[in-house]
């Protein structure tokens, strides 16, 4: 799999060669998988280097991409992640340090 900068993809993207964009996640962090028209796959990567480019945060990745205009982007979970059901037990601090239960996710995956 090659890399892509965003610049290069926003080369790609004006000129129609991108096919679809993955935000996948991978342990903490997710990275952005790209398919070009010609079916070559390339991940994100840093500016100056081949390294895949990290995010931490999917909003974030969602900020570059509307930057880059009329990208749609699908989402993969990452293969490890726990199930739903123990997302939803996991307890959280809320208002004044109360314990309260994880809302089900807006996304809905497979």
């Amino acid at each position: 799999m090659r890399s892509m900068t965003l610049e290069q993809l926003r080369a790609a993207s004006d000129a129609g060669g991108v096919t679809s964009v993955t935000l996948k996640g991978q342990g903490g962090t997710f990275l952005v998988q790209i398919v070009t028209r010609s079916g070559a796959d390339a991940v994100l990567a840093k500016a100056r280097s081949s390294e895949p480019r990290r995010f931490g945060n999917p909003a974030s990745v969602l900020n570059v991409l509307r930057d880059l205009g009329s990208l749609s982007a699908n989402l993969m979970p990452a293969s490890g992640t726990r199930r739903r059901r123990d997302l939803l037990q996991a307890p959280v601090a809320g208002p004044r340090h109360c314990a309260r239960r994880i809302a089900p996710p807006l996304i809905q995956t497979g």
